[in-house]
C-alpha cells in the first residue's frame, strides 16, 4: 500500500457512516480528485466490480 493509499484509508475509516459524500469529502480534504479516492476505496478490480467512478454517485458537498 502506498503512503497516499494509507492516508485515504485512514480518512475513509474516520468518516461518519452517514456522510452521503465520503469520496468527495476526502478528495477535497486531501487535494485529490474523486477518481483518485474512488480508485482506492471502490477499486474496479475488486470482487464487487464497482466500475469506473462517476461523480453523480454522490451528492455535491458545500
Amino acid at each position: 500500500m502506498t503512503p497516499v493509499e494509507e492516508i485515504i484509508w485512514a480518512e475513509w475509516n474516520a468518516i461518519d457512516d452517514s456522510d452521503p459524500s465520503p469520496v468527495k469529502r476526502i478528495a477535497r480534504k486531501l487535494g485529490l480528485t474523486t477518481g483518485e479516492v474512488a480508485a482506492v476505496v471502490y477499486p474496479a478490480t475488486s470482487q464487487y466490480d464497482f466500475g469506473e467512478w462517476d461523480d453523480s454517485q454522490e451528492p455535491d458537498i458545500d
